[in-house]
Parts: C-alpha cells; sequence; structure tokens
C-alpha cells in the first residue's frame, strides 16, 4: 500500500481467521484492518484495510458471512462513501453453491440499497467470480441470462454504477482483458475482478489500473490487483481535506539559516562530530549498493538530527493538487448533461418533467451534438421513444467518454514531459535535487550554506 500511495484496500479470499486478523497490523500504526470471516472455515475471508488518515473518517461498519464486508466514511457537507468488498462463490457452483450465491448477491444489493436510500456514494469492489463480458455477450445474443450474471444488470441499471476497468481499457466481448492469471494458455481470458461506483465517483476519475502484482509486493495471488483513484476536492470538502492534513506530514521544512549565529553553528558542528564518532563514519567503507545505501540512510539521518536540534526551522503548507483540473473541459460538462438526462428516463414517473423540458434539452442536444451521431433529436418524447433516446444517449456518452479519457492521458503526458524537462535541467544546475527525484526521497531537503570546521 505505501509503495503504490494507496489509501484504502479491498482484499478477498484472507484465508485468515477473524481472531488472526486482530493482530495482523497490531503493531502497525498507519494503517486499520477491517476483516470478517466464518469460524467453521478458513477458505474464504474479506478485509478492507485503511489508511489512519482516513479510517477516522470512518463510523459505520459491517460484514456477511465471509463473503461482504463495508465501511461507512462521512467528511465535511455531509459527503459520505460506502465502500463495500465482496467475494463472489466460485463459478463452478452446484445446486446447494447456486442457493449460498443467491443468498450472497441478494445480501449485496441489499446493502447497495440502504446506501443509496441513505444518500451515499457507493464503491463496490472484490472478486465476483463471474464475467461481464459474457453476461453482455449473451445480453446483445438474445440468449439467456445466467442468474449469477444478473448481478451486473442491478448494478449497472438498477442503481446505475460505472465500471471505470472497462471504459479506461475498453473492455468487450471482442477485447477481453483478464484479471487473473491464465495457468493454462487453452483458457481464455476472462474478467472477475471489479470495481464499481456512483456517477459522482467516477467523474472524478483521476486514474484507473490493472497491476500485475509479483513476488516483489510480498503478495501470493493469482489475480490482478485494480486500483481506482479520484480528484478528492469536491467529495471530501476543503474542510476535511484540512483535517486529513493533519494526518499526512504534508509540510516543507524551511531551515531559517539567517536566524543562525557563530555560536549556534559551532554548537551545531559539536553535534555532528558526535553523531559521526557515535556511528564510526569516518571509517565506514562501501562495498557495494546496499551498503551505499545504509550508510547514506545513517549520514542523512545525522544531517537531519543535528539541523533539528540546532536550526530555526519554518513549516510551509506543500499544496498538492487534489481537484479535478479537467472540470471546466467541454468533455467533462458534456458527460455531466448526459449523465443527468439519462438518470432523468431511467424513472418512467419523469416523462412529464422531460416533456415540459425537452424544447430546452433538444436546443443542447442539437447544437452541440448534431453532427456526432445519426438521431433526429426532433423526435418525440413518450413512452415508446424513451428507449430510443436513451440508447442515443449512450452512444454519445461513449464518444464524449473517449474525449474526456484522452484529455485526461494528455494532461498526464504533459506533467510527465515537465516532469523530465525539470528532471534534465536539475541534472546539469541541481544535480542533489534529481537524486531526490529519481530515488522519490521524501522531501526533506537541508541546504547547508555555512559550514564551520
Amino acid at each position: 500500500m505505501k509503495e503504490k500511495n494507496i489509501n484504502i484496500m479491498g482484499i478477498a479470499e484472507t484465508w485468515i481467521s477473524n481472531k488472526s486478523a486482530k493482530y495482523i497490523y497490531k503493531d502497525e500504526q498507519n494503517y486499520m484492518f477491517y476483516h470478517n470471516n466464518i469460524e467453521k472455515s478458513r477458505s474464504i475471508g474479506v478485509g478492507i484495510i485503511v489508511k489512519n488518515n482516513y479510517s477516522k473518517f470512518v463510523y459505520n461498519s459491517g460484514s456477511f458471512e465471509g463473503r461482504i464486508i463495508f465501511i461507512d466514511l462521512a467528511f465535511k457537507g455531509n459527503n459520505k462513501i460506502h465502500i463495500i468488498q465482496y467475494y463472489g462463490i466460485t463459478t463452478e457452483l452446484t445446486a446447494k453453491c447456486k442457493k449460498e450465491d443467491k443468498k450472497y448477491t441478494t445480501k449485496l444489493i441489499e446493502i447497495i440499497k440502504e446506501g443509496r436510500a441513505n444518500q451515499l456514494e457507493i464503491l463496490v469492489m472484490g472478486d465476483f467470480n463471474c464475467d461481464y463480458e459474457d453476461y453482455k455477450q449473451n445480453l446483445y445474443m438474445g440468449k439467456s441470462i445466467n442468474y449469477k450474471d444478473m448481478i451486473f444488470d442491478k448494478l449497472e441499471n438498477k442503481y446505475n454504477l460505472y465500471d471505470p476497468v472497462k471504459l479506461i481499457y475498453n473492455i468487450s466481448p471482442n477485447n477481453r482483458i483478464s484479471t487473473f492469471i491464465l495457468k493454462n494458455k487453452k483458457h481464455r481470458a476472462r474478467r472477475l475482478d471489479y470495481i464499481w461506483v456512483t456517477e459522482r465517483l467516477f467523474m472524478q476519475q483521476q486514474d484507473t489500473t490493472i497491476i500485475k502484482l509479483t513476488s516483489e509486493f510480498g503478495i501470493n495471488t493469482d489475480h490482478k490487483m485494480l486500483t481506482f483513484s479520484m480528484w478528492t476536492d469536491e467529495l471530501v470538502g476543503r474542510i476535511s481535506l484540512s483535517k486529513l492534513k493533519k494526518k499526512i506530514d504534508i509540510n516543507r521544512i524551511i531551515y531559517q539559516y539567517d536566524k543562525m549565529d557563530n555560536e549556534k553553528w559551532i554548537q551545531y558542528q559539536q553535534d555532528l562530530n558526535e553523531y559521526i564518532e557515535k556511528y564510526n563514519l569516518s571509517k565506514e567503507e562501501i562495498s557495494n549498493q546496499n551498503n551505499l545505501e545504509t550508510i547514506w540512510n545513517i549520514i542523512k539521518q545525522g544531517f537531519l538530527q543535528t539541523s533539528e536540534r540546532n536550526i530555526p526551522v519554518e513549516k510551509i503548507k506543500n499544496n498538492k493538487q487534489r481537484s479535478n483540473p479537467l472540470r471546466q473541459s467541454s468533455a467533462y460538462k458534456f458527460l455531466k448533461f448526459i449523465k443527468n438526462l439519462k438518470s432523468l428516463l431511467k424513472k418512467p414517473s419523469n416523462i412529464v418533467k422531460i416533456k415540459k423540458s425537452w424544447t430546452k434539452y433538444k436546443e443542447k442536444l442539437t447544437k452541440y451534438f448534431y453532427d456526432k451521431i445519426n438521431f433526429d433529436w426532433n423526435i418525440r418524447v413518450s413512452a415508446d421513444n424513451i428507449q430510443k433516446i436513451f440508447n442515443a444517449l449512450n452512444n454519445l456518452e461513449i464518444l464524449y467518454y473517449t474525449q474526456y479519457n484522452i484529455e485526461i492521458t494528455k494532461y498526464k503526458e504533459d506533467k510527465i514531459l515537465e516532469a523530465v524537462d525539470q528532471r534534465c535541467r536539475d541534472y546539469k544546475d541541481n544535480q542533489k535535487k534529481m537524486i531526490d527525484s529519481i530515488i522519490e526521497r521524501e522531501f526533506k531537503a537541508i541546504v547547508i550554506d555555512k559550514l564551520q570546521i
């Protein structure tokens, strides 16, 4: 989690008991571990690991028979998130398993329904053990839908949740991506792991990835890891962010050398000499890279400790951008408009309301989208035509999400190029800064512009 800067992580098939789970993070002060399993079986188990800067916002949690666990977070301004981790029954179903599977999917929908009723944003993640692309293919071909796959119909159509991984990676029945490691090349790729989010979370998406976990991560799994990151400013709120910052060290330390005098510099040098003698640094020999890193860490700590004791400091807030930089883009605004209109169309009770406002909607649709798809927006709003309008909006949504995704990618690429250019300039003018950037060292720079020996 630290390596990938993950704040909240869901895990399934933990294979640990509730009793053992209590001790996993007992000595770890940076994380809170929520876990559930049934006592008679260790072969399942679900958990959610939360970084402490977010765990303080958890006000409610619950679980169900080692297959479902959830936490609720509340932020300033009545902003709440319902985060659910789910582990579905394996696809090799017996009659008994089918009954069990129906029980768990029903419970999952109940938890989502309750969250929506309480106006919580929803994020559902986990190993569903069923394939969305199979569901879509059967739907397109008019085949009967496997009862296990009906969970997707509920998530997508009843609760209007979005699958960001599918959209980012352009996944379809003809372009499949597996989320687990194929042990046999004869087996076809299947996507069993998902993240589903409400529209509001989806529109704040910053990045979505599929990561193959190797032994270096210290995790033994045959599944890939899905990540979903978003800009948090709108959802968490600026006041709550200020509370988060109290838990996160985001302050830059500025050393005030102008307040140092000769007496203080002499004391500084004496403390540094004592540190050098304590660790016998003057006689250390560098034999390999690991040895170099160890010695460097000792030297770095020496400078930090000596400076903190002797040099006056000032802390300056290091504000990082947490709001979506593309909120003012045309693609973002059009997507919001399309999604809002689709939400209205989903409810038959809104037909009268849409009819009254259709002239306004039609003008905007004709003005901005007339050449995007082949559809006559002068169509009359009626129960018979609602599905046609909805399908046209779906096609528009795909077009503008593609454009929005391109803009996000371009934004990231521009930031990368900017960082590369800066690193190249540092290579010539500021080698220390370049090295700090390459090894991703935490920014606690000390500039020594006066040294007395």
